[in-house]
């Protein structure tokens, strides 16, 4: 009785040592902490905008010789948007922490050839049309024998179109 007593001991200390512990998060790396009050003072969050606006030129050289602050010309945009002609076109926000890259894109990959086949001549196609009497024959042609065909793409190119802004801030 005391040995399977003992057995028994034995088995459940060695269980409780071979509990696995909590799996760690494996997207966060343990340097790292998640809460924002424990990051170093040294490393704030840097928000910043970009917005754009399109207005009549007439208007835009108008507020541009007011010489306004900044501050004011964007108050008047903002309240005028919609009238006048004014639009915003885009608008993007950017955010990181001090001393670290940030980057936001709104493109569209567009396809553009590069290189082209040379156009070439159709060919010309000669047909014997029985003159009358009266009628004289034509002049020769040139020997262009029609329009030439269009060149033709033969390579291909992308490019990313539409706007791009990467900020590095350090405060």
């Amino acid at each position: 009785m005391k040995i399977q007593s003992l057995i028994l001991l034995l088995a459940l200390v060695s269980g409780l040592r071979a509990q696995n512990a909590p799996a760690a998060d494996p997207y966060v790396k343990e340097s790292q902490s998640t809460d924002a009050a424990s990051r170093p003072a040294g490393h704030p969050n840097i928000s910043v905008c970009y917005e754009t606006f399109s207005l009549p030129l007439a208007l835009a050289a108008k507020l541009r010789r007011d010489r306004t602050s900044d501050a004011e010309l964007y108050a008047r945009l903002g309240t005028a948007a919609g009238k006048d002609g004014i639009r915003q076109e885009s608008f993007g926000i950017v955010r990181g922490l001090s001393a670290q890259k940030a980057t936001t894109e709104s493109v569209t990959e567009e396809i553009y050839p590069t290189e082209f086949v040379p156009p070439t001549m159709p060919g010309t196609l000669e047909v014997e049309v029985p003159l009358s009497s009266a009628a004289k024959p034509a002049e020769p042609a040139d020997g262009t024998g029609g329009p030439p065909a269009p060149a033709t793409p033969a390579a291909f190119d992308t490019r990313n179109v539409g706007n791009s802004m990467e900020v590095e801030a350090t405060m």
